[in-house]
């Protein structure tokens, strides 16, 4: 469908945004109005994480991969490493021409390589492969599972790669890594939640008066995990640390892929093209276990509002102190932003159309569905939970009776100053950019 209208161009465009920034604005609304406080938004986290997207992935990956078009797979995890690598070169270009506060370095290095992969890029991908010029519900399935890999990509380097590691290197108070005078003044009365409980009653364990970096609950639940000792993480093999950190999004992810590629796995769960439903069947007719896909394809489907609601609230509680704005290094977060809303999606149009010019992995409807994925992944923000790792490397989730490190804490604000700037952002060169790949595909 190469001849699109503009005003049909336009609306395919907006419209995926629009489906985004509604369940986020109600998120935040929630917040502002004390209908959700922060044990009901980790709550909400867990639920999305551990429960609703593994499900998400499972029930699209199963029906959609076959071993006649796994080889795709690889392109997906290819892109999702090229750019990372291609974010990672630039960002430290950046950081000879910009001051970053040497306490920051690594931390604006993590905030270009690792991009927000989940949440809104399955919103915006299950909008554009529900219209034209796609239509099909295959199209939506090929397309979350593709996309899913690109998750994947994201939390092995991010859990089992040097990820938390880098961040968890900015707040080492060693001979080698120093922490500087911070960027911004911290103010402990600045950071602390002002919202009271939903009843409007202090919690007797001081839950009141939590810092504001609760609100980003995605990582914190993986703390003790994530964040143990540098000696103990040595001490740790590298398959050691990859079973330690296999998620649930990843587990499903690899089980499900595996019953997609393996024919009479697959058969029980979903009928074969071109088969008669497998047996033995249940007593509708149906494949044996088909309860089980439908379940989970249920179930999943919760799986994007509520994250898109989660990450609204935490928007809700971010803080940037508004006496420190004018000590903010614009150049750095100027740059950055170029950088992943400008730089790397012109490299990533560039990278695809090579591909495209000299193989066949963009050929046919399928293949259609993987050029739009690997371009669209090309441009997006950071991720919000560099915000909550941060956070627990700084040790500003604090038991009651707890102060912390000034010097910690203002480089989590610094975060919230990069991140902020481009979700501003993002709407406007998001629209553009969607309308020009959907051109790209059509």
């Amino acid at each position: 469908m190469s001849d699109l209208s503009l005003s049909q161009l336009v609306w395919i465009s907006i419209k995926p945004l629009i489906k985004v920034l509604l369940p986020t604005a109600v998120g935040a609304a929630m917040v502002r109005y004390r209908k959700l406080d922060q044990d009901g938004l980790k709550a909400a986290a867990h639920i999305q994480i551990y429960g609703a997207l593994p499900c998400l992935m499972f029930s699209n990956v199963v029906p959609s991969i076959t071993a006649q078009n796994s080889p795709r797979i690889l392109v997906c995890v290819g892109f999702g490493l090229l750019y990372m690598l291609m974010s990672y070169l630039l960002s430290k270009a950046l950081l000879m021409v910009v001051p970053v506060p040497n306490n920051f370095r690594n931390g604006f290095i993590v905030a270009a390589v690792w991009s927000n992969w989940g949440n809104i890029p399955m919103s915006v991908i299950q909008s554009l492969t529900g219209g034209p010029p796609f239509g099909k519900p295959e199209d939506v399935e090929m397309g979350v599972s593709y996309a899913s890999f690109f998750v994947m990509v994201y939390n092995v380097m991010m859990f089992v790669g040097p990820g938390t590691k880098m961040i968890d290197r900015d707040y080492m108070k060693t001979e080698e890594a120093a922490i500087t005078t911070p960027y911004l003044p911290y103010n402990p009365t600045v950071n602390q939640t002002e919202r009271p409980s939903i009843d409007d009653q202090p919690g007797q364990n001081g839950e009141a008066n939590r810092p504001t970096r609760e609100a980003f609950p995605e990582a914190e639940i993986r703390a003790d995990q994530q964040f143990s000792s540098p000696q103990s993480r040595g001490q740790k093999g590298v398959l050691s640390g990859l079973l330690n950190n296999l998620s649930p999004v990843i587990v499903s992810l690899l089980f499900g892929t595996l019953v997609a590629v393996t024919p009479p796995l697959k058969g029980l769960f979903t009928k074969l093209k071109d088969h008669a439903v497998q047996e033995p069947s249940a007593p509708d007719g149906k494949p044996l276990l088909s309860v089980i896909l439908d379940s989970t394809e249920y179930l999943g489907a919760a799986a994007i509002p509520l994250g898109l609601l989660v990450t609204g609230a935490s928007f809700a509680n971010m803080s940037i102190p508004r006496r420190s704005w004018f000590r903010l290094p614009l150049r750095a977060i100027f740059g950055l932003t170029l950088i992943k809303l400008v730089c790397l999606p012109a490299l990533g149009i560039v990278a695809v159309s090579f591909i495209d010019g000299y193989t066949n992995f963009f050929a046919g409807e399928e293949g259609r569905v993987l050029k739009l994925i690997s371009l669209y992944y090309s441009c997006t923000v950071t991720s919000t939970n560099q915000i909550s790792l941060s956070s627990i490397a700084a040790g500003i989730f604090l038991k009651p009776g707890e102060s912390s490190d000034e010097e910690v804490a203002s480089n989590v604000d610094l975060l919230c100053s990069f991140v902020a700037l481009q979700y501003l952002i993002y709407p406007f060169v998001g629209t553009f950019f969607i309308g020009l790949i959907v051109k790209m595909v059509s």
